[in-house]
């Protein structure tokens, strides 16, 4: 899988309560206030069952349970602080529900459920409020059990059961209902291929009848269905691990819609606007918490890169708080990870082949997307980025900026979400207020492009720029250009012919140890330019190729530090 640090998160804070020698955080939840998470790991030494309080920085554990065995699922009602617990046999009830008292953080049981050596896989509460379902590894019956709940108390009665034909095991947290909650989507171990693994039920008052059913061909290990349509996210063990499914109410069928062969997927959860889907995989490199760009109207993912993560574990559990400005994640080393979700991505304008013009100055106080061809003309006015807005271009598609200045660029507010995107700008400056990095896709500098301030501009794209025939990119003073790409790229600065011009005026150009390749073009040096190369070696040098025209203007000044080679 491609794909860099994403963008659009920033870790936050994490606690590591449990801090039991490698225990898996299984099971992860929000409250409905988003100030409380829930989170329920392996069999430790310590609790199994954590509340932490989140204050929008910090992480504190509030309450803790000693359970003896595994966690494998949690569930908050949608409305009051009742607590779903499914768990392995043990001595507790598999299934419990708990009152959580925000007053003083105490846990009372309100309702169980006993099934003796079997084990609680899945808990899912109604949107109601009023049904909670429970999944289990039954080898005899009752593998999907559906619950009345007193929702003054808490209490349950046990309603409703189904016995599969297969006796075949729930997977780990792999039940969730439709939005509405007409409809439960549940994940299987696979039998063979004798029966489907993937199962969804109508539901009414707590009656579940089999709607429609898909043979996945191997054990669904986990699945969230998405809150805003008809799409169910199924992690799996086999090739391929993340699929993603349709349910078609019309015609009470499901059909695959794309797939993503990676590592096993441990866990899956949509963020509220059914546009991203958080993965947390087993034995992938770096970080093994990806996002997801699911594009409805082509019904394709694309990897947005990996998260932030503070170590590189495998991850067993993510959830995106109600209201999307954070993600829960837990992993391998007992850690509850939250990142914060920049720009709140819950919000956004989307253009889609869409041509923009501006007859003032204009803020952007929110994510904007843009998606197919599409151009913002800006007549001369000024974009301004303020408040966590940004542009966001999507995957095979370009934004043309022309004839503007894009104001306050900064950190990643003008970006690419797949190396598939483009921006074109044409008679535009860029004025930087921060560090501005540019990570993904690529750039066509069209006719006059300079770049302003006293900030750097980093490239770090793997995918190839181009200034064009006629046209210039200007380095202005006190700016510092960094090339440095993620891969070993050296030509990603492309000029096709002396008209092309690279003109540095009163910078700083600098080259990682993966070198810089000018050629083609024309290099102008003005005013008092600093030409530096980190590199150890001579051919990580900065190369001038001898097609390279350099033009030294009258008041220039250049100093070289590092290798500088001329080929």
């Amino acid at each position: 899988m491609g794909g860099g640090t994403i963008t659009g998160f920033n870790f936050i804070t994490d606690n590591n309560y449990q801090n039991g020698g490698g225990k898996r955080i299984w099971a992860l939840d929000w409250n409905p206030n988003d100030n409380y998470v829930a989170s329920g790991s392996e069999q430790s030494n310590n609790q199994e069952l954590v509340i932490y309080y989140f204050d929008g920085s910090t992480l504190t554990t509030t309450k803790t349970v000693e359970e003896g065995v595994q966690i494998n699922s949690v569930n908050w009602h949608p409305t009051k602080n009742f607590l779903a617990v499914g768990e392995n046999s043990g001595a507790n009830p598999e299934f419990q529900v708990y009152n959580f008292n925000v007053s003083n953080g105490s846990l009372t049981l309100t309702g169980s459920g006993e099934y003796g050596s079997t084990d609680a896989m899945a808990v899912a509460w109604h949107s109601s409020g009023n049904f909670v379902e429970v999944g289990t590894d039954s080898k005899t019956s009752k593998q999907i059990i559906s619950y009345a709940v007193n929702n003054s108390t808490g209490a349950v009665t046990e309603k409703f059961s189904v016995s599969l034909s297969g006796k075949q095991a729930v997977g780990l947290g792999a039940m969730r209902f439709s939005p509405g909650g007409n409809l439960l989507a549940v994940g299987v171990a696979s039998d063979g291929a004798k029966d489907p693994e993937l199962l969804v039920y109508s539901f009414n008052n707590g009656i579940l009848a089999l709607n429609s059913s898909f043979a996945v061909g191997t054990s669904v290990l986990n699945l969230d269905w998405s809150p805003t349509g008809t799409y169910i996210a199924v992690g799996t063990g086999n090739n391929p691990q993340l699929r993603i499914y349709a349910h078609h109410a019309a015609s009470n069928t499901i059909t695959l819609v794309t797939s993503v062969t990676a590592a096993t997927v441990n866990a899956v959860a949509w963020d509220q606007t059914g546009q991203y889907l958080a993965v947390g995989y087993e034995g992938v490199p770096g970080p093994h918490i990806r996002v997801y760009f699911f594009d409805k109207s082509h019904g394709t993912l694309t990897d947005v890169g990996t998260l932030p993560a503070p170590n590189t574990d495998d991850n067993y559990g993510v959830r995106f708080s109600h209201n999307n400005s954070y993600l829960a994640a837990g992993d391998h080393s007992s850690d509850t990870i939250i990142y914060g979700v920049q720009g709140g991505m819950s919000h956004f304008l989307l253009f889609d082949n869409t041509k923009v013009i501006f007859n003032s100055d204009v803020i952007f106080n929110l994510p904007v997307h843009f998606r197919g061809n599409c151009v913002i003309t800006g007549r001369g006015n000024g974009l301004s980025i303020v408040d966590g807005g940004g542009v966001v271009i999507h995957p095979d598609s370009t934004l043309t900026l022309e004839d503007m200045e894009f104001q306050n660029l900064e950190h990643t507010n003008l970006r690419c979400l797949t190396d598939s995107a483009s921006l074109v700008l044409k008679n535009a400056l860029l004025t930087l207020s921060s560090d501005y990095t540019f990570s993904r896709g690529s750039i066509l500098f069209d006719a006059d492009t300079t770049i302003s301030g006293t900030n750097a501009f980093i490239y770090t794209s793997n995918v190839g720029s181009t200034i064009d025939s006629n046209s210039s990119l200007i380095i202005d003073q006190g700016v510092t250009f960094s090339y440095a790409p993620m891969g070993p790229y050296r030509n990603l600065v492309f000029m096709p012919d002396p008209t092309a011009i690279l003109y540095l005026d009163g910078c700083t150009l600098v080259s990682t140890r993966t070198g810089l390749q000018l050629s083609g073009g024309t290099l102008a040096i003005d005013n008092a330019v600093t030409m530096s190369s980190q590199a150890r070696f001579y051919a990580e040098g900065i190369s001038l190729k001898s097609d390279l025209t350099v033009d030294l203007l009258g008041s220039a000044n250049l100093q070289f530090y590092g290798i500088i080679r001329t080929d």
